[in-house]
């Protein structure tokens, strides 16, 4: 017996496990596929879909979602991932600057959540804004003193299309996040 399969929130969770702690793209593009055929305006279906899609799958469809999920809900808790989609987005795109402004957004949406902080100090280091991405990376290690850029080097291909993770660890090292 399945539960979940006709529940779009509970589909759209589950992709969030499926890519970050099982490592299968294809079963999290799938359920969030499955989870807007159930329900075509679910905001949390669309910030999901926009992050793991940033991350590993269609930029486009990343591209489209995020904007979608912030008209639907301005103000959901999850608006963060749209931020950090788009963001992750123009970082594979190396449009570095657009990258930190999104990021900045998703911070300012989720400030307790010290990977995006991660995310905007490579960004700004990546744009050549290296003090602002120190002065970032800082607060992020205030957030999350254990932090080093070692452990995410072999976890981010698990996850993250090449495109993406290879700036991302450079980024890390230049806004001089520890080894």
């Amino acid at each position: 017996m399945t539960f979940g399969g006709d529940d779009a929130t509970a589909l759209a969770v589950a992709t969030i496990a499926l890519l970050h702690l099982g490592h299968d793209f294809e079963a999290a593009s799938g359920a969030i596929a499955r989870a807007l055929a159930v329900n075509g305006s679910s905001a949390i279906a669309l910030y999901f879909g926009a992050h793991i899609h940033a991350l590993k799958g269609d930029v486009a469809l990343a591209e489209d979602y995020a904007p979608r999920a912030l008209r639907l809900s301005p103000f959901d808790s999850a608006a963060f991932c749209a931020y950090e989609a788009l963001g992750l987005v123009h970082i594979r795109e190396r449009r570095f600057d657009e990258a930190a402004a999104d990021l900045a957004k998703a911070v300012q949406a989720n400030p307790r959540f010290s990977v995006l902080y991660v995310y905007h100090a490579a960004a700004l280091a990546l744009a050549g804004r290296v003090e602002e991405a120190k002065s970032v990376a800082k607060h992020a290690l205030e957030l999350d003193p254990n932090f080093h850029v070692g452990p995410w080097e072999p976890l981010l291909p698990r996850i993250m299309a090449p495109e993406l993770w290879r700036p991302l660890i450079d980024g890390y090292r230049l806004a001089g996040l520890p080894e």
